[in-house]
């Protein structure tokens, strides 16, 4: 019992190591923490990074598609026709390689959802005229202070 003891304060007594600033902030800089549009500078790819809604909770990435001008179709959201042009589609692994520095400001992620007509907070088509101009809906704008 007392060995047991005698290496219990042993063990107590050697300093905890606590991590660096720099340790720390490698941590968090390595792996997106949160969700939203990203985009890779060299190659110009667009990913959404979104949480997973079944189960983990985790987060996981979608690629944006863009389909060649033969490929639009319309579908009907919320009782309107709207054309689709592009689409995002599961990436696997992709989560590993986007990085946080690659984050859309608000501003190119308002032109992006200009453009594509697709919300750049949940990844909605955009139905509403307003919508449209300002590049996510009513919901998610308010959310971003947009």
């Amino acid at each position: 019992r007392k060995d047991v003891s005698s290496k219990i304060d042993e063990v107590l007594r050697v300093p905890k190591e606590t991590a660096t600033p720099a340790k720390a902030a490698q941590v968090v800089t390595d792996r997106v923490t949160e969700d939203g549009m990203y985009k890779d500078p060299s190659s110009g790819q667009i990913f959404k990074i979104q949480y997973a809604v079944h189960g983990s909770n985790n987060l996981y990435a979608k690629r944006l598609v863009l389909f060649p001008e033969s490929d639009w179709y319309t579908k009907t959201v919320r009782g309107k026709e709207v054309e689709v042009r592009a689409e995002f589609e599961y990436a696997p692994g992709a989560i590993n390689t986007v990085k946080p520095e690659w984050k859309m400001s608000l501003e190119e992620a308002q032109a992006f959802g200009k453009l594509y007509g697709v919300c750049v907070r949940c990844g909605a088509t955009l139905t509403l005229e307003e919508s449209q101009d300002r590049g996510m809906g009513a919901w998610c704008a308010s959310k971003l202070g947009a």
